[in-house]
């Protein structure tokens, strides 16, 4: 695969996203929410889940696939790929 055609596959509308600066992000694509605790976040994005670690995590809105959340983000971690004929 090109490097061009791997960027465009970057562009995927439909794929999970998270946009975080360590005290608050922003996911889009969250289709439902898995586990929410103070210290996790886990959101079913459709193609894959993200992962949010930290400390005092609180969702702030939750409206149109699109999910704001507070406090000390650690880690962010992208996982399960599901299979494109689901």
């Amino acid at each position: 695969m090109s490097f061009r055609e791997e960027m465009l596959l970057d562009f995927d509308l439909r794929a999970p996203r998270i946009l975080a600066d360590g005290r608050s992000g922003i996911i889009d694509n969250v289709k439902s929410l898995i586990l929410l605790t103070e210290d996790a976040v886990i959101a079913d994005c459709g193609k894959r889940f993200i992962s949010v670690r930290g400390t005092r995590l609180t969702i702030t809105f939750l409206e149109d696939e699109r999910m704001f959340l507070e406090g000390n983000i650690e880690a962010v971690e992208f996982y399960g790929e599901k299979d494109a004929h689901e």
